[in-house]
């Protein structure tokens, strides 16, 4: 029969386990709450998007908004990470503007992708056809 590890046998102290759900939550709210800040493309972001697209009525001026928001946000981190590099934490502050760069570069390329898709409006509503190449007939 196999052995059963010390920490999920019956005769486990109940303490260990209250300790181990305990950080299990505190890691779940912390990710949560992080996730809802309004930095675009966090589902906060989404969420701040969502609340711009129906104040403006239009798409593409609130996805800016947000991804500039966003972009802000990644920002923000970044330079809390370097503050932390200086105030002696290098892993926590490497984390961090890592954290930041990603949020930074995921915002603008939302933004650029947002102002790309409207190209290609303009040009299907003014009967320019698609920004998208047609493939050649074949003979």
């Amino acid at each position: 029969m196999e052995e059963i590890p010390e920490g999920f046998s019956p005769k486990a102290d109940p303490r260990k386990t209250v300790t181990l759900l305990e950080l299990a939550l505190s890691i779940n709210l912390l990710l949560g709450l992080f996730n809802m800040v309004p930095a675009f493309p966090l589902d906060g972001g989404r969420v701040f998007r969502s609340i711009l697209w129906g104040a403006t009525r239009r798409l593409d001026r609130a996805t800016h908004i947000a991804a500039l928001v966003g972009q802000g946000f990644g920002f923000l981190m970044i330079g809390l990470g370097l503050v932390r590099l200086v105030l002696g934490d290098p892993a926590g502050g490497v984390w961090t503007i890592f954290i930041g760069w990603f949020l930074s570069q995921a915002a603008g390329a939302a933004r650029r992708d947002r102002q790309l898709g409207g190209v290609d409006a303009d040009l299907q509503q003014h009967g320019q056809g698609s920004a998208t190449p047609r493939p050649a007939p074949v003979a």
